[in-house]
């Protein structure tokens, strides 16, 4: 079974190469989603945007990365599409051109899934912070993705009730192991010291 991820920010890329410029909770989900299921016998390719050149292919930990080029976007997701002919393509978070894409890969007659990242990702009248009155073509590919995965029960309570037929918990993929495989200990929220996690851009 073959799986392609697009990796439309380098974030899956950036996880994988050990770039410090590496961000983003779903982005390193994916990166570590693509390697679980190359562990357990599937392949698995990643279409990468910028920082690779268009046709260079790197494998690391058994996943294989494209690039695919800076070009029209729904042109290189088809060329990358078809020239992969991946079982399956999995998606994460809320995107005005997610309906577009879900009809490009049923073209290529691939399975698609969608893996809400967000609360918001569920609605789609509030999920896109990017062109937002663009959210008919995201609910459409809502309604024409074939699975749907959600972290958790409030995700699948709020989702539209003509979707969670198709619908499947999924929590993120994440490794407690320290750098020496040791899990250690870990405490709940409860027992652990009161602390607040602050974060700032650049920008």
């Amino acid at each position: 079974m073959k799986i392609a991820f697009i990796d439309s920010n380098d974030g899956i890329y950036e996880y994988a190469s050990g770039s410090p410029r590496a961000v983003g909770g779903a982005e390193r989900n994916q990166w570590l989603l693509a390697r679980a299921l190359v562990g357990a016998g599937w392949s698995a390719t990643v279409g990468v945007r910028g920082e690779m050149k268009p046709g260079e292919r790197k494998i690391i930990d058994g996943v294989e990365y494209v690039g695919i080029g800076h070009g029209q976007v729904l042109l290189a997701w088809h060329k990358f599409l078809t020239a992969e002919r991946p079982n399956w393509l999995f998606w994460a978070c809320a995107y005005h051109l997610w309906g577009t894409l879900v009809e490009i890969a049923k073209l290529g007659g691939i399975r698609t899934i969608f893996h809400a990242a967000f609360d918001s990702d569920v609605e789609p009248r509030k999920a896109l912070t990017l062109r937002p009155r663009w959210w008919p073509l995201y609910a459409w590919g809502l309604s024409r993705t074939d699975k749907i995965f959600v972290q958790h029960e409030g995700q699948l309570s709020r989702l539209p009730p003509q979707l969670r037929s198709k619908a499947y918990l999924l929590p993120k993929v994440c490794i407690l192991a320290g750098a020496d495989g040791d899990t250690g200990p870990v405490k709940p929220h409860a027992e652990r010291e009161r602390y607040v996690a602050w974060g700032c851009s650049a920008n």
